[in-house]
Order: C-alpha cells, then sequence, then structure tokens
C-alpha cells in the first residue's frame, strides 16, 4: 500500500510523508525601513531567495513615513509551506540583513507580524496586554519602543521580528492563546 501512495504522489508531484506533516501557514507581515523603491527593491530581492515561503513580491512596497517617524510597508499576505522548515525567524532573519542606504531617520529594514481582531478596536491597553504576553517569546522586540503597537483604524496590530532567526509562529500563537488574547493572521 505505501508504495502504492508513494507511486501515486511521484506522479501527483509530490511526497505523501512531507504532505502529511507538512505545517502550512497563512499570515500577515509588514516590512519596515524601506523608504525608497532601491530600499523595497532589495527586500524583494532577498526574500526571492527564502524557500518553502510565496509572496508576491511585487506587493512588496516602499513604507510611508508613520506618525513616530518609521516606514512601513503596506500589508503583504505570505504564505509558508511548512513551518517546521521554514519559520518566522528564518524570514525575518533574512529582511534584517539586507542592505539599504543607510538613514539617521531611517532603521535597517525589519520584518513585523501582523495580528488582527476585527471586533476589538485598538488601544493602549491591548498593545500592553501584547507585550505582556509575548515578553517571554524568543525573536521578537515587542519590548522595545515601538516593537509592538496598532493600527486602529485597521484592527490590526504588530509585531517586530528581530534578526536572531528564533522566532517560531508557534509560540507566538501559544503565548496568545495562554493569555487569552484571540488574534488572527490574516484580516480574513
Amino acid at each position: 500500500m505505501r508504495c502504492l501512495l508513494f507511486a501515486v504522489a511521484l506522479l501527483a508531484g509530490s511526497d505523501p510523508a512531507v504532505a502529511q506533516d507538512a505545517k502550512p501557514a497563512t499570515l500577515t507581515v509588514v516590512f519596515r525601513g524601506m523608504a525608497t523603491e532601491e530600499d523595497a527593491a532589495a527586500v524583494r530581492k532577498a526574500v526571492a531567495t527564502i524557500e518553502g515561503i510565496k509572496i508576491q513580491t511585487d506587493d512588496i512596497q516602499p513604507g510611508e513615513k508613520g506618525i513616530f517617524g518609521h516606514y512601513f510597508s503596506p500589508p503583504v499576505t505570505l504564505e509558508i509551506a511548512d513551518v517546521g522548515k521554514t519559520d518566522l525567524g528564518e524570514i525575518a532573519k533574512v529582511v534584517a540583513g539586507v542592505k539599504t542606504a543607510e538613514r539617521k531617520d531611517v532603521p535597517p529594514p525589519s520584518l513585523n507580524l501582523v495580528l488582527f481582531n476585527p471586533d476589538l478596536a485598538v488601544t493602549s491597553d491591548r498593545v500592553r496586554a501584547l507585550r505582556a504576553a509575548l515578553a517571554e517569546v524568543a525573536g521578537q522586540e515587542g519590548q522595545k519602543p515601538g516593537g509592538i503597537g496598532g493600527v486602529p483604524e485597521e484592527r490590526r496590530y504588530w509585531v517586530r521580528l528581530d534578526d536572531t532567526g528564533a522566532a517560531r509562529l508557534e509560540n507566538i500563537l501559544a503565548a496568545l492563546k495562554k493569555a487569552d488574547i484571540d488574534m488572527k493572521l490574516t484580516a480574513k
């Protein structure tokens, strides 16, 4: 029977053992620190080299200057084929390694995970609760200024991931669940 499954999988172009064990994820991200088209092009090029993800690289656009002077791209949907093989940390590390023009007012690129709850308004209390829930989770910068924040009119929050490669989607989601914070990884 296993030989038959393997033969069918070969004809279909996939390995049945891999397909059954894969942990796919669809999530939303924002890129920080891209003030120009040249910055965005460098990030697009780097992201295109990451195996196991699907992203419309044309959707990665330079950011607009926000209220506190940071540049955030529009939200982009990212699909990870298997978070056991390619997780948020690996993606964040690649993004953080992108070399862009050095400017005093623009930090190096970084990756922000976006979390949604359309039923709840973005408030400073909810940002603090999110920061507390993720305080012990590796690979994120929630304790740093601007590491966690929200966009009230879009009812979304962001969590900035660091350049260590340690961020794991499973750990972030487990911390949110433990703190009874209901968030979604996409707007839909």
